[in-house]
């Protein structure tokens, strides 16, 4: 795709009304660029501003001299004229000083510029109602400028404001505390800021950089009579002392109650603890009245990823730059403006702001004064018309001088697309796509998107991959820009998928919202339902995204919800702060799951109706997980019956789903030649079956290897984290046998045991699991030919034919596995060798997944699932191969470097080899497929190569090293000399360039696909040298997807000293090397290899309280860190977590991630215990003649970091 710097022609030819032009930028100013504490990182941008001072500066150089020779003067002249002339020059510069003070007021540019803050007493009320008609007068502002009739406010001090009084709590707040009282309602903000962001032509006093002046103007109701006003807010600051600037004014429709008394603010309390500020009054505000409340207030530009904060990026030039923007989910809009920071409380807000000349500012409504001169020429003023009523976390801003491109869609809403300057020529593409998938979802939900605008805006530092704020969604640079230079056809994929999610939430989650964060759910798993529908509509179907949900959004529910520490979709969130825990692969991928499988049976066009239904009932209003079940049951199809024959109910079916944890699998059994006998129950990954008994003293033992282990089980205790020794006490054990890693394959010799606490509880456990019921739709088919679908409660019973070949959940529409008794498995398999693609795709996908995990859970023995892919060397199709790799990647993830390894190794060669063989001599000169039609196949040919390159293939190491090589070290070096010669003309047109300094994106050559296994290989096989180059590299590169590739290769290193060097960069948040939104990133990169778990763990430890400290306020990146750090396989590893958590409970006490990387690592260690010898036997019967020789050897794979002898022929 060719990317340009304006509308691409496919969009600017759609029908528009006349469009507004895109504004020339604003003429230089005059005035002075003081040096600010931020101006060796975001200098003045180049003005006049940078080369004249300003008039007073002037004037004040002028009396300065004059001052000094006049004093010169004075010594000649009499004792009378000194006299004289002192006073006038002391009384000249005393006005002066006037001058700069009054110059400097806020108040006075506030007072002066926004007439309509101070007189918005007589606007007209409107009452807040079920109708958003009852909000909006059709050609009339809610929050209107006022007319000259009206009562105007006071003037407020001058004077500085003061620290407010900050009150502590020993104990940590309760829920109730943290919520607001709900005594008042907003209306709507009118909200003037002024921002103090540097970088620009502006003069920022070293007091107030990187901080910012609001003035709020806010209407509310009192839903309950009170004698104070309370709202949210964290880190801002107000003046204890001048409390006549807080000033409260009754107002009705009529304006007839304005002369009435009201009360007056007579304390302002700050508590940080609760994140709340108090305006306690001297009176009461009287139910059902209406007030206007004005609030000064000062706050800082957070260096953290939340509230208002601020990212710097460099340029192409070398030039480094600073932008302000906002990230307010979950609770965070409470740290850049007072309000009610809780999803219920939806209101209207208008935003005036105020930034320096050479910005632009975006908010999430249209602009209606874009860029206006204010009485200081180095500010300019943009005001932004009303919102629709809308919850407090959607609030946007944005301050910086990024550039855009613009398109219209069919009706006329205008779509801007903004990034860096330097790379505004890559968003042509989220451009076409935004604009094609807002008139995809107008079309499927049947409702028209309500604003007159979207923007949506690409950050180099971003905390969340994007944020649905309404008409203004916000990205991180890798999820919103496109360059098919420079992006792999997933990452277009990416792209897409993350837009189509943003814009899925304009109806979910922005015009109808949930109304507190215990259905958050509704928001994330809807939008992510229809993100893989959107992506499709971008692609016209070339990116298959419903067969691709199978192997990503279903297979990630599927994953968490089997551990004890899941949680239902539906769950009490009492405290806000706690929301973020909730944003996982349960609220995102098992709630679209659920909500695909409801669908499937409705069938797709009465979902669509019940959508209709839900979305117009609620609109601009918030709703309950409740409220969907209704409308979606209204439109349920007559025909439709639930399992006893009654009209189906969406809401009796869907509560098994959402209201409990976990999911069911279905265990089929023949029980006679013509039936099949279908049960359920609780899908569990720490299940043990089959293979154990439990003796007489309440041990568990493994029968086949007489192997007898303590296994330790979690308690399900929300707030308490504990483990049991199933046969601890008074226990001892004689252990001989072999070691893998730290784990001892214990062949004991009980001695004593009493462990019959332990039993009962287990079979307490067990009686529990069998409570949990569903109902289940299951959709089968018999030798591949569908049936009708039927229902599933207790157990059920299918006529068949002996020999019939059964299969469950086709096409993967059920939230549940499928266990399949022995004799029905080899029916299957036999199915898949003699001709696979009799079973639908969906059907081979879920077979393969389902084998593998019910073997990792103990319900199927490993050797039926091990045997089901050798079928596997005839499988032409991406799905099931990347469902068999990532099976097989677990089970390599257990045997790491032990020698057992290569046997594993030499049996995926021998699946992959024939794929690898046509693909191998294409390598250096790849070349992907036409189009998106081909996506699916060029993702398993990249995946094939990839594979045998991780499994230490020599042919596949020695052709990728050659590349790195080639095509990366000699290309950057002749880059580079190119560079000095003057001549850039080896780089392509659309990517950047950036004279003097070496980019990967600019110099290397090799295939896109490839890259980062390139670069890793590079490293890992590399000297000292390579890594340095590739840190060199990382530290030039502005590309951000470029970018990741080297830090992946940075992980790579074999040299534990360079590893924990990236990890003290990544762990220290002021560390500049590597941004604060990728430091998690390279833990995960690190602890995902065989020598980074080896020392991560201890790391982490040692250096907990320092992350803590500095990542506590970022709770989605601290998460990240803990889980990737946490890894292991060794009871050794589970005691080392265990000690840690217990020395550092009131850290860890809140963060749930704790329990559940504990809970794998004991996964892990059964794992070890119970399968490692037998599927080591089975991989070393069925590796091939050759296998072993085909691998690189063990002092290649595992050899010192510098050098390596597979490098040596490259030097």
């Amino acid at each position: 795709m060719i990317i340009l710097a304006k509308m691409p022609s496919s969009v600017s030819s759609i029908p528009s009304p006349t469009p507004p032009t895109k504004p020339p930028p604003p003429p230089p100013s005059t005035g002075s660029s003081r040096r600010s504490r931020l101006s060796t990182v975001c200098p003045p941008t180049s003005s006049k501003s940078s080369f004249l001072v300003s008039r007073t500066q002037i004037l004040l150089t002028l009396i300065a001299f004059l001052s000094v020779l006049l004093l010169a003067i004075l010594f000649t002249f009499i004792l009378t004229r000194d006299v004289l002339l002192r006073e006038y020059i002391e009384g000249r510069i005393a006005d002066d000083d006037s001058n700069i003070n009054e110059s400097k007021s806020f108040d006075g540019i506030i007072s002066t510029k926004l007439p309509e803050v101070a007189k918005l007493v007589g606007r007209v009320q409107h009452e807040r109602a079920t109708d958003i008609n009852r909000f909006r007068v059709p050609g009339k502002s809610l929050v209107a400028p006022a007319t000259s009739n009206n009562e105007t406010l006071e003037e407020e001090d001058k004077e500085d404001e003061q620290e407010s009084s900050v009150s502590t709590t020993a104990e940590e707040p309760g829920a109730d505390e943290l919520r607001l009282s709900g005594e008042l309602y907003p209306i709507w903000y009118n909200l003037t800021m002024k921002i103090f962001v540097p970088g620009f032509g502006a003069q920022i006093p070293d007091e107030n950089n990187l901080t910012f002046n609001g003035d709020l103007l806010m209407k509310f109701r009192v839903e309950q009579s009170t004698r104070r006003i309370e709202l949210n807010a964290l880190k801002l600051s107000f003046d204890r002392f001048n409390l006549e600037k807080y000033q409260l004014k009754r107002v009705d429709e009529s304006n007839q109650n304005l002369s009435k008394s009201v009360p007056k603010v007579v304390e302002v309390k700050v508590d940080e603890a609760r994140e709340k500020v108090f305006f306690e009054l001297d009176g009461t505000l009287e139910k059902d009245e209406h007030y206007l409340f004005r609030i000064p207030y000062t706050g800082p530009i957070a260096s953290k990823l939340s509230g208002l904060y601020l990212t710097t990026y460099t340029t192409l030039a070398g030039e480094h730059k600073c932008a302000a923007v906002t990230q307010m989910e979950p609770t965070d809009a409470r740290r850049m403006v007072p309000c009610f920071d809780e999803p219920h409380f939806k209101a209207i807000y208008r935003l005036n702001i105020i930034h320096p000349f050479g910005s632009r500012a975006v908010s999430n409504a249209k602009e209606i004064r874009d860029g206006v001169a204010t009485d200081n020429e180095e500010w300019i003023q943009t005001d932004f018309d009303e919102t629709l009523p809308m919850s407090s976390y959607l609030l946007a801003l944005v301050v910086s001088d990024f550039d855009y491109v613009e398109g219209y869609t069919k009706r006329g809403i205008r779509f801007r697309i903004w990034a860096r300057q330097d790379a505004v020529n890559f968003t042509s593409y989220a451009l076409q796509a935004g604009i094609r998938v807002l008139e995809f979802y107008e079309d499927y939900y049947g409702i028209e998107f309500p604003l007159p605008k979207q923007d949506m805006m690409a950050f180099p530092d971003f905390a969340a991959g994007a944020m649905e704020n309404w008409g203004l969604v916000t990205y991180r640079e890798k999820y919103l820009l496109y360059s098919p230079e420079l992006y792999t056809a997933q990452q277009k994929m990416a792209v897409a998928s993350v837009v189509a999610h943003e814009l899925a939430h304009q109806w979910f989650g922005n015009l109808v919202t949930m109304r507190w964060w215990s259905d958050l759910w509704l928001n994330e798993g809807f939008a992510t339902l229809m993100e893989y529908l959107g992506t499709d509509a971008i692609s016209n179907g070339g990116f298959r995204m419903r067969d691709y949900f199978i192997i990503e959004a279903l297979d990630s529910a599927f994953d968490r919800d089997s551990r004890a520490t899941s949680h239902p979709l539906f769950f009490e969130i009492r405290k806000a702060e706690d929301v973020s825990e909730a944003f996982d692969s349960i609220t995102y991928s098992k709630g679209a799951s659920v909500l695909r499988m409801i669908r499937s049976v409705m069938g797709e066009e009465s979902f669509k109706n019940g959508l209709n239904i839900y979305l117009n009932r609620f609109k601009y209003h918030n709703a309950e997980h409740s409220d969907l079940w209704d409308a979606l049951t209204e439109a349920v199809p007559q025909h439709l019956l639930d399992s006893e024959g009654q009209p189906f109910n969406v809401k009796n079916f869907a509560k098994y789903w959402t209201e409990q944890t976990g999911f069911p699998v279905v265990q089929v059994k023949r029980i006679s030649p013509n039936k099949v006998l279908l049960t359920q129950q609780r899908f569990r990954l720490d299940h043990i079956v089959g293979d154990y008994s439990i003796d007489e003293k309440g041990v568990k033992i493994d029968k086949n290897n007489n192997n007898t282990f303590n296994i330790k089980n979690q308690q399900n205790n929300p707030n308490n984290l504990t483990t049991t020794n199933i046969n601890l006490n008074k226990t001892s054990l004689i252990v001989q046998q072999k070691q893998v890693g730290n784990v001892k394959l214990e062949s004991s010799k009980l001695i004593e045991n009493s462990g019959e606490k332990n039993l009962q509880d287990d079979e307490k456990k067990n009686e529990e699991e069998k409570e949990f019921k569903w109902d289940i739709p299951i959709w089968w088919s018999i030798n591949g030919t569908d049936q009708p679908m039927l229902w599933l409660t207790n157990s059920t019973e299918l006529e068949t034919s002996a020999g019939d070949v059964i299969v469950l959940n086709i096409r993967s529409q059920g939230f549940y596995r499928v266990q399949y008794a022995p004799d029905e498995m080899e029916q299957i398999r036999q199915q898949l060798f003699d001709n696979h693609t009799k079973l639908s795709m969906g059907s081979r996908v879920r077979i393969i997944d389902d084998a593998f995990t019910l073997a990792e859970g103990g319900y199927l023995p490993y050797e039926d699932t091990l045997n089901l892919t050798q079928y596997l060397a005839k499988e032409e199709e991406y799905p099931p191969w990347e469902i068999a790799l990532t099976g097989f990647n677990v089970i390599q993830s257990y045997f790491d470097d032990e020698p057992e390894t290569e046997d594993l190794r030499a049996y995926i060669k021998l699946l992959i080899g024939d794929i690898f063989e046509r693909e191998l001599d294409k390598l250096a000169d790849w070349e992907p497929g036409d189009g998106e039609k081909h996506f699916f196949n060029d993702l398993l040919r990249q995946r094939i190569i990839q594979r045998m390159c991780t499994l230490r293939d020599s042919r596949c190491i020695n052709a990728i090293l050659d590349i790195y090589r080639r095509q990366f070290v000699d290309s950057c070096t002749d880059f580079i000399s190119t560079e000095n010669n003057g001549n850039n003309s080896g780089s392509p047109p659309s990517l950047p360039h950036k004279p003097g300094r070496k980019m990967a994106s600019q110099c290397s050559k090799i295939p896109v696909p490839f890259r980062t296994l390139a670069y890793c290989e590079g490293v890992h096989y590399g000297t000292e040298q390579d890594w340095n180059l590739i840190l060199e590299l990382f530290r030039n590169e502005i590309v951000q997807v470029e970018k990741e590739r080297l830090l992946v290769a940075l992980a790579c290193s074999r040299d534990t000293h360079t590893l924990k060097m990236l990890l003290t960069m990544a762990s220290d948040v002021n560390s500049t090397i590597i941004r604060l939104q990728d430091k998690p990133s390279v833990f995960t990169h690190v602890g995902s290899r065989i020598i980074g778990k080896k020392i991560i763990l201890d790391f982490f430890i040692d250096r907990w309280p320092r992350i803590y400290q500095d990542f506590k306020d970022q709770q989605t990146l601290l998460r990240s860190i803990i889980s990737s750090s946490i890894v292991g396989k060794s009871q050794r590893v589970i005691d080392q977590v265990e000690n840690f958590l217990r020395e550092n409970q009131k850290t860890t006490k809140n963060l749930d991630v704790f329990k559940q990387r504990l809970e794998v690592l004991q996964t892990n260690t059964r794992w070890i215990q119970k399968n490692f010898n037998k599927l080591a036997q089975w991989f070393r019967e069925h590796n091939g003649q050759n296998g072993k020789t085909l691998l690189l050897n063990e002092e290649e794979m595992q050899g010192g970091p510098f050098p390596s002898p597979i490098m040596a022929k490259f030097k």
